[in-house]
């Protein structure tokens, strides 16, 4: 898929699963063996900055202070934004099914029984 979209470099990234488990650095270095290329693990912090960017050039018609970017993963969860002039990332070490359901059932006011928070509403975001 990356070559034909023209990428000529890789790079990747392993997150919550793999910061968590025993065997995570080994089973990158099989990753590693297999497709040739080297996979990181990178901490909570800059897994949300990497969302809040990602969200930043998704969103390019949204302004840095109005953007916020929630990145619900399967083993973590972070909330980035633009306060002043660097970005906070306020991170939690729960799963995405932790947090759908405290959205959809704290924030929305619904019984969760597997559906999705989306669209959650601008009064539901504040």
């Amino acid at each position: 898929i990356a070559q034909a979209a023209g990428a000529t470099q890789y790079a990747a990234v392993a997150t919550a699963a793999f910061r968590e488990t025993d065997n995570g650095e080994d089973f990158l270095r099989h990753v590693n063996a297999e497709l040739g290329i080297p996979v990181e693990i990178i901490g909570q912090e800059f897994e949300g900055q990497l969302g809040f960017y990602t969200a930043k050039v998704v969103c390019h018609d949204v302004a840095e202070d109005n953007l916020v970017a929630w990145d619900s993963g399967g083993g973590s969860f972070q909330l980035t934004s633009r306060v002043g002039n660097e970005n906070v990332m306020y991170g939690y070490d729960i799963g995405s099914s932790v947090a759908t359901t405290a959205l959809v059932e704290a924030v929305q006011g619904k019984l969760y029984v597997g559906q999705s928070p989306n669209p959650v509403s601008m009064e539901e975001a504040q």
